[in-house]
C-alpha cells in the first residue's frame, strides 16, 4: 500500500494538495489529476490507485493506468510517497 512518508507534510484542500520535506521544504502543489492521484494512493496499492482514479474521473482504464502509473513512480521518487514492495506493479 501506498502511503505519506514520514517527514512529509500534507494539507489537502478542495483545489489542491500542499506537500511539503519538513522542516525545510520545498513546497510542492499538486493539482487536478496529480491532487487526484496522491489522494487517491493514500492506503492503497496500484490496482487500488487506478480504480479510484477510474471512479473519480470515468475515465477509460486503457488511458488512465498508464497515466497513473507513471505518476505514482513519479511520486515515489521524489519521496512523496512511500510503497510495500510490489505495489509499483500492481
Amino acid at each position: 500500500m501506498f502511503r505519506r512518508p514520514r517527514g512529509i507534510a500534507a494539507v489537502v484542500q478542495a483545489d489542491a494538495v500542499y506537500l511539503a520535506s519538513l522542516p525545510a521544504g520545498p513546497i510542492r502543489v499538486l493539482t487536478g489529476s496529480a491532487a487526484l492521484i496522491w489522494e487517491a494512493a493514500q492506503g492503497r496499492n496500484l490496482d487500488g490507485t487506478v480504480a479510484e482514479v477510474l471512479a473519480a474521473t470515468g475515465g477509460s482504464p486503457v488511458e488512465v493506468r498508464p497515466d497513473v502509473e507513471a505518476f505514482v513512480a513519479q511520486l515515489v521518487t521524489l519521496g512523496l510517497l512511500e510503497s510495500d514492495p510490489g505495489d509499483l506493479t500492481g
